[in-house]
């Protein structure tokens, strides 16, 4: 039985009534169509009593009301409700009207669905999770009233919270108050989701709240039918709950119970049910009547042996006075009711010693401002209530004093009128005054005629220092409540406590004992953070004293009074890393916070558990005058510019103390010379008394063995790759450098994780962002003294990959990974709080060096070539040394035939498809090249490119292969990157260059010939020569349609050279004999003699597995 299917025309408590009926009393039904909709028909059974009622409807989808009848003699009654609740149209299609079918009257002419129909339609196919989408929930909380809220009995009430949703899970710990909706049709829609239930709630409710808590909306169930229907739906939904959002309840059977009376220790008399097989229940005084079990959270319907009518009747009862028991059962025994009988009761007087209390609580008030404005604020308050030997005075019997109901004998105490009024006259001493003496009209206190005052707090301040015990020792008894704002607890010490072992961070905790008790202020304080955050930030924590006083709130209600000067670091440390939501457990910092516990130290003056080591690295810390400029290696060969200096000055700081990074500089600043600098610099001070591991992309291990050569030839290098690798694992201790790749690691794990590290360093560090893949768990597992992290892009796509790479540097610093998604990504990533982001950020930036070109474009010189070395690898390195063995055979029979002058030709185009197999394999024109997947340089494009266009870099791509640039343009599509491109066939040469110059395309796709010359694109900043050019000349040509006049960005250019192959080759043979190489591949021999056999060996070998040093270029600085 749903109330939205009820036709407009019933009163709003006729549907409640109607529903509360229930499907069950609705029997008997008969349906039939009409010529103007259907008729229905049934007995509706009320209290035991059938009633015939009938209904005609229009027909689906909006069945309006059209006539109805009942033998209640009322209209549009609940039993007519209750029929049209539990009815359905009749089965099958409705017929044709008889007029129509008789030829009488045209059929209706067909109409589209409107907007109202197909929405109902839809309802129907929506099959979607009911929590996804959904942030939020509504739960309904189910309590009692406490005594004395309310006239009359004892009630329950409802209240709504609104609970956040993590994934399909509720964050019950994340629930608050949610008013009761105004209007269901513009509420949110998880509230409209609820829009049955909280109809019901609205009928079956009256809006009330606890005493002192005016600000909490309550709802308290009432005797109208549609209670019992609330509840059960409720029970339904699965989320109401008792006392607390965290305790759902779940239906119960049915529980027996009997009509009895239930007397309180006064001697008053309730009606009530008697449950005997559930001791443990309560009865909610609602009818029908529920019952709840706490242990068990269940609820459950109780049964009673009266009708349900005479049962509700029964406990809608007043409570029964002591001395009107006997009265009332000789009532029910004159009248002959089947009711039970109350007990009656023996009544005498006795004296009792006096014995007052002062309550100290909070109230809601109003504050009327001078210029009229008003506001809430909340006021700490005292009530004198008078007490005999503990027993309170009523406060709804101003005359009476106490009753004790024992054994059936009622016992009251008779009043001390003098007694009260010394006590009253000792409070007026200890400075009390009622509210309207203390303020005039200034506050407004509902109900707050008797309440008591101090006025201002450091009155109440000193009350509670002196003044309470000096009423106490007059006999009062003094009871402070939880919400009491000013109930101090005393500190009796501070202690903190450190562990550093976990590498590159440290857990800190700070607390103080009270009541013999530890207790932990990263919490307390964090807490008092979130509540008032404009009072504490990095500003006004500068401008507080340290004989200022901050008052923080403990879990139990309680305050504290905390010294400024104590706690003011650590404030600065939640304040500056923004940490309001905590998980549980000490406080987690990096080790180059350890200069706050020095700080700490000396301001709070603690007892300090395991923190001596710590304590030291602080006081180092503390007097840190910044990092120091470092002395390059003296092996070192090459000169560093200033910022490259500085990265090593930085990697030397994490090694001192003890700390692991990221070098996350631009591509093309020489990450890897300064790691090299910095490896150099640990052997030459005798550090480096282990190896150091480099796991980098396999398409860039020929780059690290170049440089290695090049800048730092005092290091022994060991290269494991390739199939012979396994015989040189022995060899790793008698190396300085250690070169392996991300796809051998986990193969290689057991023999590499047999020796320790002085450094391992991860290239390409965004290899192991994905940390569940064999790669990372393999590096994480690898054993250093130090680790370190190299990647211009930290982070690509999500928060994750950064975490993965922290898990790898200092497991535990960013926490695990539910936790850091609970912490940062979700609220980062999905709600964009700006707070979480300035939190992560402070927490890994002293992990972090950047620098961006921009930064450092001063330093750079106006051009930089960068000779970038890729491996072949797997099948394009068999497509090679397919192509090399068959052309060289080709190439020795041609000389052998014809000679080395007359060879030209056959050299020349031996030594095309060679680079044709380098360069790309789908330029190769063989059947053994169509499946090759491995392709070394495109595979560095598609690492790289997309890196410096988020950069902001212009590129240039050279190739002197047509058909390789339409291979690029096919993927530059697919990334959606805007390109430009010119080749000999390009017909709008100045369109794409155009394009180009005013940024409209970032990408440039130019061949050798097309556009080598005669082009000027200052706008871009980065050249990429895909294929070398073998003549200088030319290639410098190429290179400076970007590096010339009115280029105002430094430019990088990238050669991307197949180490060990004939694209190396020649460089050496340009190196050596420049004219030579030059009349290779510019225009053919024009003297054959000038190559030799060696050099046509050299030429034709196999692909090497050793070192190759690149030639450096005359005039032009290089960097790794």
């Amino acid at each position: 039985m749903k109330l939205s299917r009820l036709p407009p025309g019933f009163a709003l408590d006729t549907a409640a009534q109607g529903l509360a009926l229930r499907e069950e009393a609705v029997t008997d039904v008969r349906r039939e169509w009409t010529d103007d909709g259907w008729h229905a028909e049934a007995t509706v059974t009320d209290a035991g009593v059938p009633y015939h009622a009938t209904v005609d409807l229009l027909p689906p989808p909006d069945p309006q009301l059209r006539g109805s009848s009942c033998t209640c003699g009322r209209y549009r009654c609940r039993h007519v409700a209750a029929l049209v609740l539990a009815t359905d149209p009749p089965a099958g299609p409705r017929p044709a009207p008889r007029d129509a079918a008789e030829g009488g009257k045209p059929a209706p002419a067909e109409e589209p669905l409107d907007a109202r129909t197909q929405q109902w339609l839809a309802s129907f196919t929506d099959t979607r999770s009911p929590s996804r989408g959904r942030q939020f929930e509504l739960r309904y909380v189910l309590r009692f009233l406490p005594p004395g809220s309310s006239a009359g009995g004892r009630r329950v009430a409802l209240q709504l919270l609104r609970v956040p949703l993590r994934g399909e899970q509720p964050d019950v710990k994340g629930a608050e108050r949610y008013p009761m909706p105004r209007n269901l049709s513009s509420a949110p829609a998880f509230v409209r989701r609820d829009s049955n239930l909280l109809r019901l709630l609205e009928m079956a409710t009256t809006a009330t709240h606890e005493p002192g808590r005016w600000q909490e909306e309550l709802h308290a169930l009432t005797d109208h039918p549609a209670a019992d229907l609330l509840l059960d739906h409720l029970l339904g939904s699965g989320r109401l709950c008792w006392e607390r959002p965290e305790q759902p309840l779940t239906r119960g059977p049915d529980l027996s119970g009997q009509l009895a009376w239930l007397s309180d220790p006064r001697g008053a008399q309730t009606p009530a049910v008697h449950l005997p097989d559930a001791p443990d229940a309560q009865l909610l005084p609602v009818a029908p009547p529920w019952a709840v079990r706490p242990t068990a959270l269940t609820l459950s319907r109780v049964q009673t042996d009266a009708p349900a009518e005479v049962t509700a009747r029964f406990l809608s009862g007043p409570v029964l006075p002591p001395a009107q028991a006997v009265a009332l059962a000789h009532a029910i025994t004159a009248s002959g009711l089947n009711l039970p009988i109350p007990q009656t009761v023996q009544v005498r007087e006795e004296r009792l010693p006096y014995t007052p209390q002062l309550h100290l609580l909070a109230r809601e008030a109003t504050h009327h401002a001078f210029s009229g404005a008003r506001h809430t604020v909340t006021l700490p308050l005292a009530e004198l209530r008078h007490a005999y030997a503990g027993l309170t005075v009523p406060d709804d019997h101003a005359g009476t004093g106490p009753a004790v109901f024992r054994g059936g004998v009622l016992t009251r105490v008779t009043r001390d009128p003098a007694a009260e009024r010394d006590a009253a006259h000792t409070v007026a001493l200890s400075g009390f005054m009622l509210l309207e003496d203390a303020y005039g009209h200034e506050y407004t206190v509902p109900g707050g005629e008797h309440l008591l005052t101090l006025g201002d707090d450091d009155a109440w301040m000193a009350f509670m220092r002196a003044g309470r015990e000096d009423l106490e020792a007059q006999g009062f008894t003094i009871h402070v409540h939880p919400d009491f704002p000013l109930n101090f607890a005393e500190i009796t010490d501070w202690y903190g406590e450190t562990d550093d072992s976990h590498g590159g961070w440290f857990t800190l905790d700070l607390g103080i004992v009270v009541d013999g008790q530890r207790l932990s202020l990263i919490p307390i304080l964090a807490d008092l953070i979130a509540r008032q955050p404009q009072l504490f930030t990095p500003e006004a924590l500068a401008e507080l004293q340290d004989d200022e006083v901050l008052h923080a709130s403990l879990g139990d209600g309680r305050r504290v009074a905390l010294p400024a000067g104590r706690v003011r670091a650590i404030l600065g440390v939640l304040v500056e890393l923004n940490l309001r939501d905590l998980p549980p457990g000490p406080l987690r910092l990096p080790l180059l916070d350890a200069a706050r516990v020095a700080q700490l130290e000396e301001a709070v003056q603690a007892r300090w558990l395991g923190a001596e080591r710590l304590l030291d690295l602080g006081r180092r810390l503390r007097d840190f005058k910044g990092v120091q400029d470092i002395t390059p290696p003296q092996g070192l060969r090459a000169d560093l510019r200033p910022y490259q200096r500085q990265g090593v000055a930085w990697l030397q700081f994490l090694r001192e103390y003890g700390m692991g990074g990221i070098l996350a500089d631009d591509m093309g600043l020489g990450k890897t010379v300064q790691t090299l600098s910095h490896l150099l610099l640990e052997k030459e001070s005798g550090r480096a008394d282990r190896p150091s591991l480099v796991v980098a992309p396999t398409s860039v291990i020929g780059n690290w063995q170049a440089e290695a050569a090049k800048f730092t030839p005092d290091l022994r290098v060991l290269t494991l790759h390739g199939k012979d690798r396994r015989a040189q694992f022995a060899r790793i201790p008698e190396h300085d450098l250690i070169l392996t790749t991300y796809p051998l690691l986990p193969r290689d794990i057991t023999e590499l994780g047999a020796f320790e590290y002085h450094l391992v360093i991860l290239d390409e560090a965004q290899n192991i962002k994905n940390t569940r893949t064999a790669a990372a768990k393999a590096a994480g597992s690898l054993s250093a003294r130090y680790r370190l992290a190299l990647t211009g892009t930290p982070l690509e796509n999500h928060l994750g990959e950064l975490w993965s790479q922290f898990n790898f540097l200092a497991p535990g610093l960013l926490h695990d990974e539910k936790t850091f998604r609970e912490l940062y990504r979700t609220p980062i990533e999905k709600r964009g709080e700006a707070s979480r982001r300035q939190a992560l950020a402070a927490r890994v930036r002293p992990f972090i060096l950047r620098r961006e070109k921009r930064d450092v474009a001063r330093e750079l010189p106006p051009k930089t070539e960068i000779p970038v070395r890729v491996t072949l690898d797997g099948d394009q390195r068999d497509l090679y040394e397919t192509v090399r063995v068959t052309t060289e055979t080709r190439v020795r029979e041609e000389l052998r035939a014809r000679g080395l002058a007359r060879s030209t030709i056959a050299i020349l185009d031996a030594l095309l498809k060679l680079r044709q197999a380098v360069t790309d394999p789908r330029l190769v024109k063989l059947d053994a090249a169509r499946g090759v997947q491995n392709n070394a340089k495109f595979d560095w494009l598609q690492a790289h490119l997309p890196q410096m266009i988020e950069e902001g870099r212009r590129v240039l791509i050279f190739s002197g292969f047509a058909t390789l640039l339409r291979h690029l343009e096919d993927w530059l599509r697919e990334q959606r990157i805007p390109y430009s491109m010119i080749t000999g066939s390009t017909q709008d040469r100045q369109g794409q260059i155009d394009a180009f110059q005013n940024g409209k395309s970032h990408v440039f796709l130019i061949t050798l010939k097309a556009g080598g010359v005669g082009l000027n694109l200052t706008a871009a900043d980065t050249v990429i020569h895909y294929d070398p050019w073998w003549n200088p000349a030319a290639e410098e040509q190429a290179t400076d349609r970007a590096y010339r006049i009115g280029q105002d960005k430094p430019v990088f250019v990238y050669k991307l050279i197949a180490a060990g192959s004939v694209e190396e080759r020649i460089l050496d043979l340009q190196a050596r004999k420049a004219s030579l190489a030059r009349g290779i591949l510019d225009g053919g021999l024009s003297d054959a003699t000038q190559l030799t056999s060696a050099d046509l060996d050299r030429l034709f070998a196999p692909l090497e597995d050793e070192d190759v040093d690149l030639p450096e270029r005359t005039g032009v600085e290089q960097v790794g």
